[in-house]
């Protein structure tokens, strides 16, 4: 189960379709905090319209809009952003040609992801949810932060370049 228990069952969806917006709870954005391991999501705004389309497949386009706050990679302090992502997907029942046959082309790319609808339910919030995670920076980093460390064992090898090789040395006995 997702964070997010946003679901709609395809037969609720009337033929001109249903525009929604969906704003997390302060619940739903703790969870989904605890998935993504991020310290907060401040905001979570999901605006979205699902359109039946033919074949009985349902499309999903939107956008969602959030605040999050994630680690500083180099100080750990809260780095705050914020996501603007789009939603592009077509809910489908039946698997698609290349889903069975493993082939794919370059025209693909320019088309919607095709997500399954199960037991007649779309689940929105797991796209939200995978939107979110793709969108995340995966190095947040404050804008004054730098990473300034320098290994003391770097100094002594840089200042004496045979210093390893002279230990290695046996010293000559005189036999």
């Amino acid at each position: 189960m997702t964070p997010l228990d946003w679901t709609h069952a395809v037969r609720d969806v009337p033929g001109e379709g249903l525009a929604i917006e969906r704003i997390a709870t302060p619940e739903e954005a703790q969870r989904l905090a605890e998935v993504l391991e991020i310290i907060s999501v401040d905001k979570l705004i999901a605006r979205y319209r699902l359109t039946p389309r033919s074949g009985g497949r349902l499309a999903l386009t939107g956008t969602v809009d959030a605040q999050v706050t994630q680690e500083c990679v180099v100080t750990l302090d809260p780095v705050a952003s914020t996501l603007s992502l789009p939603l592009d997907v077509v809910f489908t029942s039946t698997p698609s040609r290349d889903d069975l046959t493993g082939e794919s082309s370059l025209d693909d790319l320019d088309s919607p992801d095709e997500e399954p609808i199960e037991n007649g339910v779309v689940d929105v919030g797991r796209i939200v949810l995978e939107e979110m995670t793709s969108g995340l920076d995966p190095y947040p980093r404050r804008p004054d932060a730098s990473f300034d460390w320098t290994d003391a064992r770097d100094e002594a090898a840089a200042e004496k370049p045979f210093a390893a090789l002279a230990r290695l040395r046996k010293p000559l006995s005189p036999d």
